[in-house]
């Protein structure tokens, strides 16, 4: 029955189109309304106001918890942080800035770190050479 008890698909899994879920061929279930989406690799992923997780697993989100990238790294695009490839964290808005050789860099207090992670402040126009003095 087409309506709320669910077709069995030529594979004998269970699918709902209306209110419980459907499973796709490899088994994996899938609802359109309100639960989630589950992708052929079997993550969970909900397409309205919880999640999406992509093909490797990662959780991701489009709202307000954050991003996490392919490499496992989480990134938030609105006000908690970027997390980039190499996994150092930076924030575009207005907590700090991590480079990828993880020295950190706050843009707004001008704080900033060179490569040897020698401390630079230029509001106070405190400055410390590549070595650290």
């Amino acid at each position: 029955m087409e309506l709320n008890t669910g077709s069995v698909n030529n594979d004998g899994f269970k699918t709902d189109w209306f209110n419980t879920g459907s499973v796709n061929i490899d088994g994996f279930k899938t609802d359109g309304l309100n639960t989630g989406w589950v992708n052929n690799d079997g993550f969970k992923t909900d397409r309205l106001n919880t999640d999406w997780v992509n093909i490797d697993g990662l959780k991701t989100d489009w709202f307000n918890t954050g991003w996490v990238n392919n490499d496992g790294f989480k990134t938030d695009m609105l006000n908690t942080g970027w997390v980039n490839i190499d996994g150092f964290k930076t924030d575009g808005v207005n907590t700090d800035w991590v480079n990828i050789d993880g020295f950190k860099l706050m843009g707004l207090t001008l704080i900033g770190s060179t490569l040897m992670g020698s401390k630079l402040m230029g509001l106070t126009l405190i400055v410390s050479t590549l070595m650290g003095s």
